[in-house]
């Protein structure tokens, strides 16, 4: 069960704005606000204004308040910013409270669509299908390793600040080009995962470009991954990799054509899978 729990005892002021309007209430209250949904985050940031074709906007502002969620009746985010609408319905960050609950989200800002991953308890028969259909990257056979890609098992790598707990990286400065190269034995039917640029190293003017290999036959190559934009997914078919006795990962550093302070990068490699 997902849980909110808000609790209040100060003045504040909120502000609405919309259609040129503006509504200011002063509201003094006390109380504990408990939600058992989160669909309408998501609603919140899909509403558009009527016949404008825009989104809809509201500007709140909240002078002090504290906010408590709870996942499971175990407390996962304290002291986290608030907004209130003029129907009284609460709205916390969806990145933050997602992130503290294992999952990731992605913010489509073309198609104005929220994606959120990873979250959800299925039956102990659901988990043990899943595990016995896949293998991550990190837990495959190395027999090539250039670069030098490592795992970071106890920490979650960051990208676009989503968090991925699965995969590799690979520091790269310019122009250079790394690879790892894992055994398959012709037991795997397709690879799915998502590439990204690490945050520690969103400032840099790089980016890299992935190409993936099936023995020595180019399969896949990406477009230019760059800091600070939202990873990118990826799946490869049974026509791509099956019957592949080795697959390698090629990561080349790129000039990304924007600016940053440094040239390095981390390139990352997550949340990989190999598809039996």
């Amino acid at each position: 069960m997902f849980q909110l729990q808000m609790i209040i005892n100060k003045h504040w002021t909120i502000v609405f704005h919309r259609e040129n309007r503006e509504l200011e209430k002063d509201m003094r209250a006390k109380y504990i606000l408990s939600i058992v949904a989160v669909g309408f985050l998501i609603f919140f940031l899909s509403i558009k204004s009527s016949g404008a074709g825009h989104l809809f906007t509201r500007q709140i502002t909240v002078s002090s308040g504290e906010v408590k969620v709870f996942f499971n009746n175990k407390q996962v985010l304290t002291q986290m910013p608030f907004m209130v609408d003029e129907k009284g319905v609460a709205l916390i960050p969806v990145r933050e409270t997602f992130q503290a609950l294992g999952g990731n989200v992605v913010w489509d800002k073309k198609n104005n669509a929220l994606y959120i991953e990873g979250i959800g308890k299925p039956d102990a028969d659901a988990v043990r299908a899943v595990q016995t259909s896949f293998t991550w990257l990190e837990e495959m056979v190395v027999i090539r390793n250039v670069g030098h890609f490592y795992q970071q098992p106890e920490k979650n790598y960051m990208v676009a600040a989503g968090a991925h707990s699965h995969g590799i990286a690979v520091e790269l400065e310019e122009n250079q080009v790394a690879e790892v190269v894992v055994r398959t034995n012709r037991k795997y039917k397709g690879i799915e995962g998502w590439l990204g640029v690490e945050d520690s190293s969103m400032n840099s003017s790089g980016a890299y470009v992935l190409s993936i290999y099936a023995d020595k036959n180019i399969v896949y190559e990406s477009s230019a991954i760059a800091p600070a934009t939202y990873p990118m997914y990826i799946t490869l078919g049974e026509s791509n990799i099956f019957g592949a006795q080795t697959v390698k990962f090629q990561v080349k550093w790129v000039d990304s054509g924007s600016i940053g302070t440094s040239k390095e990068l981390i390139a990352v490699l997550a949340d990989f899978k190999f598809k039996q």
